[in-house]
């Protein structure tokens, strides 16, 4: 009896907590003040299994605008003036630089993230949906991204007529990744598995032995085509002291550089329209480095071929507002609309 008294007692209290505090949008800051940790993740919790899917969009009448679209998600990727650190500052990244200089857009990611949260990044370029309209799923979107399917790149650019790939030299069982694409469009997943014999950066498949991959996917592939590879190289951790560990990054980060100008490489030598888009999902986070600032932004490019002189526009972007920037120089959509109207 007195075991069914403490759950009678637990859910009345558990009712009267959730009609007091009516929690309709996450303030983490506000909502530990008020419940501590454990009451927060429990409402947190509530209202993320009560949070309503969004509303399936359904794209008709699009059309390819290139023979070739390649996304690269370069892990860590920033700029080194983020560094206090001396040795930071004789870092070039001229081909980074040489991109932005034949760009159509270039600018700020800002991304939500600071040395982690990849896939909120990630989710943002993919999905185009902002943390605003995530609601309570912005923590961890992809445990929900599954029901998000019409809103994704490869979904949309698979109906305009592009074949569509997924490429990452890494475990496809994080965040689901090997159920998930295939899901929202992806006609090909690889976790180049071929290159697991390869010569490793330390610790991972080093960024040009997959950029090398992806161009021979990219020679052997039908057009037009849509290409999201997520690199791996630049991943914590980064051993050694402080100094030592800022090193190694720095090393990786001109590694990344490297891979930028073998695929651009490839494009210019290319008699072939695509749009080729290059940005860091997060700002490295290395233990007893200072920083210049405190902001999460990292560097995003895109470059459209065959180069021409055009003003690029410049502009710093949330990743889904970059989401819209690849669709739209991808594909002309002739009719977008939701179930329930047009957007």
């Amino acid at each position: 009896i007195y075991a069914l008294a403490l759950i009678c007692f637990s859910y009345l209290g558990y009712k009267v907590f959730f009609t007091r505090y009516r929690i309709t949008e996450p303030d983490w800051q506000r909502d530990i003040g008020r419940f501590g940790v454990l009451g927060m993740l429990i409402a947190y919790w509530k209202c993320w299994k009560e949070q309503v899917p969004p509303v399936p969009l359904s794209v008709k009448g699009g059309k390819a605008k290139a023979d070739i679209v390649l996304v690269v998600q370069c892990e860590s990727f920033a700029s080194p003036s983020i560094f206090c650190d001396p040795k930071a500052r004789n870092i070039a990244l001229p081909v980074f630089r040489q991109a932005e200089h034949h760009a159509v857009a270039r600018g700020s990611l800002l991304v939500s993230g600071f040395g982690a949260y990849t896939m909120r990044t990630e989710y943002g370029v993919l999905f185009g949906r902002t943390e605003a309209e995530l609601g309570f799923c912005r923590f961890d979107p992809f445990l929900t991204a599954q029901r998000d399917q019409t809103y994704a790149l490869p979904y949309q650019l698979k109906a305009a007529g592009y074949q569509t790939v997924f490429m990452h030299p890494h475990s496809l069982e994080f965040y689901g990744r090997g159920q998930l694409m295939p899901e929202i469009g992806f006609d090909v997943v690889d976790d180049c598995a071929a290159l697991q014999s390869a010569p490793r950066a330390e610790t991972y498949i080093s960024d040009t032995t997959l950029a090398d991959e992806i161009i021979e996917r990219l020679e052997t592939a039908s057009s037009p085509l849509f290409l999201y590879a997520v690199t791996m190289e630049n991943h914590a951790p980064w051993p050694g002291t402080p100094s030592e560990a800022l090193g190694h990054y720095l090393r990786h980060l001109q590694n990344s550089d490297a891979m930028l100008g073998q695929l651009m490489k490839w494009f210019e030598g290319q008699n072939k329209s695509a749009l080729l888009v290059f940005f860091g999902d997060h700002r490295p986070s290395i233990r007893g480095i200072v920083y210049q600032d405190k902001k999460r932004s990292t560097p995003y490019v895109a470059v459209s071929f065959p180069v021409k002189a055009t003003e690029p526009i410049v502009s710093d972007l949330t990743p889904a507002e970059l989401h819209h920037l690849i669709r739209d120089f991808s594909v002309e959509f002739l009719n977008m609309e939701t179930k329930s109207g047009n957007l």
